[in-house]
C-alpha cells in the first residue's frame, strides 16, 4: 500500500509540474491545487467488491467449554454504495457495504455436511479521499457539446471510519456427536476502519468507472457470548460514479 501510494504521488509530481514550478514551494501547490479536477458537486456511486479475508482468531465451542480456533473462510463477495461530495481535490462521503461467503474450515478441519457454514458481514463508513491529478485523454473543448466522449484518468488515495457487524458459523465433522444446538456462532458489532487506492475512469463529464483496492478491518465484541474477534478483508472493486 504505502509503495502504490508513492508511486502515485511521484506520478503526479512529475507530469504536474514544470522545473520552475519547484523553485517557489507555494507557486507549486497552487499550480496542483488549481489543476484541472472535471465536475464537482453532489455524486452518488455503487461498486461490486470482490477478494478474500485473513484466517480469524474466533471463539468455538467444544466438548470441554469455548477456546479460540482459527477459521478459514472463502473468497468473499459484496457491494458497497456511496452518497458524498466532490469539493476537487477532496471527496467526502458515506457509505454503506455488505460482503458474504462461506466457512471453509475452522483449525484445519472439515465441517459437517448439512450444517450452516454462512458468513457475512456489514459496515457503514465516512470515508475522505484525495483525487492526486486528473490525467486527460479526450478533454470536454473536443466532447460532444461536453458530455461525450470524455476520457480522463484520475487516481485516488482513501481512508473510512465507521462501524459493522458480522457473523460466521460452523461446525467440525469430527464434533458431529455434539449436540445440533450447540454454540457454535460468532457474531458481533464494532469499529471499521478501512484505507484504499484506485482511480475514476471518465467516459462523460458526469460519469466514470471506478476501479480500486480496499482493505477493510472490522473489530467485533460478541456482547452478551463475550470474548471478540477481528476481521482483515482484502477487496479488489469495480463500479460506477455518478456526479450531479
Amino acid at each position: 500500500m504505502k509503495k502504490l501510494t508513492a508511486l502515485l504521488l511521484g506520478t503526479v509530481i512529475s507530469i504536474a509540474f514544470t522545473a520552475d514550478a519547484f523553485a517557489d514551494p507555494l507557486a507549486m501547490a497552487k499550480k496542483y491545487w488549481d489543476s484541472n479536477d472535471g465536475k464537482t458537486g453532489s455524486y452518488i456511486g455503487a461498486s461490486f467488491n470482490y477478494g478474500d479475508t485473513d484466517d480469524i482468531t474466533a471463539p468455538y465451542s467444544t466438548i470441554d467449554g469455548v477456546a479460540d480456533s482459527l477459521w478459514e473462510l472463502d473468497d468473499v463477495n459484496g457491494g458497497e454504495i456511496m452518497l458524498g461530495y466532490d469539493f476537487g481535490k477532496l471527496r467526502v462521503d458515506w457509505r454503506v457495504g455488505a460482503l458474504k461467503t462461506k466457512v471453509a474450515s475452522i483449525d484445519a478441519a472439515p465441517l459437517e455436511n448439512g450444517i450452516s457454514d454462512h458468513a457475512a458481514l456489514a459496515y457503514s463508513t465516512l470515508n475522505l479521499d484525495l483525487d492526486l491529478y486528473r490525467f486527460v485523454l479526450i478533454g470536454e473543448d473536443k466532447a460532444w457539446e461536453g458530455i461525450f466522449p470524455v476520457v480522463a484518468i484520475t487516481p485516488y488515495v482513501g481512508f473510512g471510519a465507521g462501524y459493522g457487524g458480522g457473523w460466521l458459523t460452523g461446525k467440525k465433522a469430527s464434533d458431529s456427536s455434539l449436540a445440533a444446538q450447540v454454540e457454535r456462532d460468532n457474531e458481533g458489532h464494532g469499529l471499521t476502519y478501512s484505507y484504499e487506492a484506485g482511480a475514476l475512469i471518465n467516459i462523460a463529464s458526469f460519469a466514470g468507472i471506478t476501479i480500486g483496492y480496499k482493505n477493510l478491518n472490522q473489530s467485533f465484541e460478541r456482547g452478551q457470548l463475550g470474548g471478540s474477534f477481528d476481521v482483515e478483508s482484502h477487496l479488489a472493486a469495480i463500479g460506477v460514479r455518478f456526479t450531479y
